[in-house]
């Protein structure tokens, strides 16, 4: 992970969490909206890092920042 990534993550998905409350969804529909393993998350996630100058990430980049984020906030 490098420097900011997991800073840019947390607002991102700060703002995934809302819009998915926002779309009154069940539960399910409402963590693909920011699951690494789904591609348009990922595309979107990486399209906020251009966004901020940063550097993309892979699928397993993601992943971990996911991880390290569901420990800290869930």
């Amino acid at each position: 992970m490098k420097p900011g990534q997991y800073e840019a993550y947390i607002k991102w998905r700060n703002n995934m969490v809302d819009l998915s409350e926002d779309l009154d969804e069940d539960e399910a529909a409402h963590t693909l909206i920011w699951d690494a393993t789904d591609s348009e998350a990922r595309d979107d996630f990486n399209l906020l890092l251009a966004f901020m100058t940063l550097d993309q990430v892979s699928q397993n980049e993601m992943k971990q920042l996911e991880k390290k984020y569901d420990s800290e906030f869930i």
